[in-house]
């Protein structure tokens, strides 16, 4: 079964020797409306109303003796996937569904569908198909984890029939396959009990929203062995398999856990008449707990200098939408340059000085949020007015995305006794030496930007490399000897995202971890430095933040030194929108001066 606009799906299926059906629930042939207005008493959504016509279908199957009961799969692709969802949760008489690229409302988890992960929010979607989903859900804008439910509890329902997950592991904006791969780890528990994992499965494919011909005959292959047709095995490729429990026992045991947290409020509190501790030592003591946070470095080769650009792309640029500009040109360290450890990245330069007395030109490193197609169009109002402001901008995927998504999956397995942040804070500081090497940039004037995640790399990089001229960031951090038991906290970054994995060891006493986020900051000083953070951002205590900004202001003041750290708050919820993109880099335009 599909509905009518997939009638390819259906003509593959036939070919296979099922028994094809197509039926109105798509948009070019939507009974929907009809149905509300002949039961007026009930306040279904589109989606839903669409997956209740399923089910009549397969009323209209059950009256006919050529069909096997048993054996009634349901197929849908996008807003599709998310009705076929819908429909088999609420009828068992659907014995399989596929759910292909169903994004937010379909296999990906409602919690994990803010702007950090760049997928359809539920205030995006909410906005521009308010008739898809039931009008309470916008009562979640912005407040997703305050959920009672989520996708996982509505596949539940369809266990123990077979599912499978679907989706492009680079599909802009509609996929994002660590979430759903943390769809598919909940329900495998649920799958386990009723003793039959076998029936939740993954099928991840390249490319972007749309399928082809070789994903529908995939998808017939899982049917086959979900039907007893086939004999073969499927295999569940995953890309995010990281588990802390496993890395603690046996991977990783770290060499020294320290027990007495180093925190920055004692700089402030030192006894009358002591000796101050002068701040290079604190800084020094910061920056040895910060590198054993991140883990062991291993030993490696110094990249060859960066001798020439090039305009040649990488390979991803064919398949991934990349920034371009019209104010500017873009030079590339690819394919057979690379920075640090054989990484390509991308250089944004200004239209080509009219004076050659001026100076050179001051760099911008953007480092990108939880985005599975690394850095991407999004980025251009950024890199354009950077550009017009006269700053070169560079970017590049950060490990695990974009064209990295495949390096980033046996990380662990390669590096058990570093970090998947370590490794992202090494190669941003291979980006800092490459920029160096490049004639006309000029050296002293590096800044580094990020949001969410990038803000996070952007953090931990300055502190460990004083030749950062400053740092400016959006929504990227909290203090996590604090966060609220609401928030992703210290298990975000060690159990969750497999991003700090030493941190793990403190997440039944986060008060206890060696260094913590204000400390970091304390690091960066006197540095500029620029904090914003979301008056709702769901992921951070603004209280919290605006402590540790005046914890720094005040050593400052104590010491002599120039109060260079900024805190801005915006009004909302976690994004990095237009006034905010704006403020931060007009803030580093300033500085340049």
């Amino acid at each position: 079964m599909s509905q009518w606009n997939h009638r390819g799906w259906v003509q593959i299926a036939v070919r296979r020797g099922y028994l094809g059906v197509i039926y109105a629930g798509a948009d070019v042939f939507d009974e929907t409306i009809h149905y509300q207005e002949v039961y007026p008493e009930y306040d279904w959504s589109a989606l839903m109303t669409r997956a209740w016509a399923a089910h009549r279908a397969v009323d209209y199957l059950y009256t006919l003796p050529q069909v096997d009961r048993g054996k009634i799969a349901l197929t849908g692709h996008s807003r599709n996937a998310k009705l076929s969802l819908f429909a088999a949760a609420f009828d068992p008489r659907i014995t399989a569904v596929i759910s292909s690229s169903g994004g937010t409302g379909g296999e990906i988890p409602y919690r994990y569908t803010d702007e950090r992960h760049a997928n359809e929010s539920i205030d995006y979607l909410n906005s521009i198909r308010p008739q898809w989903f039931h009008p309470r859900l916008r009562f979640y804008n912005g407040r997703e984890h305050k959920l009672p439910i989520d996708q996982n509890s509505l596949m539940a329902l369809i266990a123990p029939n077979a599912l499978l997950l679907s989706s492009s592991i680079r599909e802009a904006g509609g996929g994002d396959p660590w979430a759903i791969e943390q769809t598919y780890v909940s329900l495998k528990e649920l799958y386990r009990f009723f003793g039959v994992p076998e029936k939740v499965s993954l099928r991840f494919r390249d490319g972007k929203h749309a399928v082809a011909a070789r994903d529908i005959e995939s998808y017939i292959d899982w049917l086959d062995i979900q039907f007893g047709r086939s004999d073969k095995t499927w295999e569940n490729q995953r890309y995010y398999a990281y588990d802390f429990d496993q890395w603690k026992q046996n991977k990783n045991p770290a060499d020294t856990v320290p027990k007495s947290p180093f925190q920055l409020a004692s700089l402030l509190h030192e006894r009358p008449g002591s000796a101050s501790t002068p701040l290079e030592d604190w800084q020094k003591e910061v920056r040895k707990w910060t590198q054993w946070t991140l883990g062991r470095e291993p030993e490696g080769l110094a990249a060859s200098p960066i001798e020439s650009l090039s305009t040649q792309a990488d390979y991803m640029d064919l398949l991934l939408n990349r920034p371009e500009v019209s104010n500017g040109r873009r030079l590339n360290i690819a394919p057979y340059n690379a920075l640090g450890d054989y990484q390509h990245g991308a250089l944004y330069l200004p239209e080509k000085k009219q004076d050659a007395t001026e100076k050179a030109i001051p760099v911008v490193i953007y480092l990108h949020k939880y985005i599975n197609t690394g850095f991407d169009e999004s980025m251009n109002p950024f890199i354009r007015e950077c550009l017009e402001r006269g700053m070169a901008v560079f970017t590049m995927d950060l490990l695990g995305y974009g064209s990295r998504i495949e390096e980033g999956a046996s990380f662990y397995d390669r590096y058990p006794h570093w970090s998947k942040m370590g490794k992202m804070v090494k190669d941003t500081r291979d980006a800092v030496r490459a920029l160096r090497q490049v004639e006309g940039l000029d050296a002293d004037r590096i800044f580094l930007a990020g949001y969410a995640l990038g803000g996070t790399i952007a953090l931990f990089t300055a502190a460990l490399d004083e030749t950062i001229a400053g740092v400016a960031v959006a929504s990227a951090f909290t203090p996590l000897r604090s966060a609220d038991a609401s928030m992703e906290g210290i298990k975000g970054y060690s159990h969750l995202y497999g991003l700090v994995p030493n941190w793990g060891y403190f997440s039944d006493d986060p008060s206890e971890i060696p260094v913590d986020f204000p400390e970091i900051l304390s690091a960066i000083q006197p540095r500029p430095l620029l904090v914003i953070s979301p008056e709702q951002d769901r992921h951070a205590s603004l209280r919290d933040i605006s402590q540790s900004m005046e914890m720094l202001k005040s050593i400052a003041k104590k010491r002599g030194l120039p109060e260079n750290s900024h805190h801005y708050v915006p009004p909302g919820f976690n994004r990095f929108g237009s006034s905010s993109q704006h403020y931060l880099i007009d803030w580093i335009h300033q500085k340049t001066k």
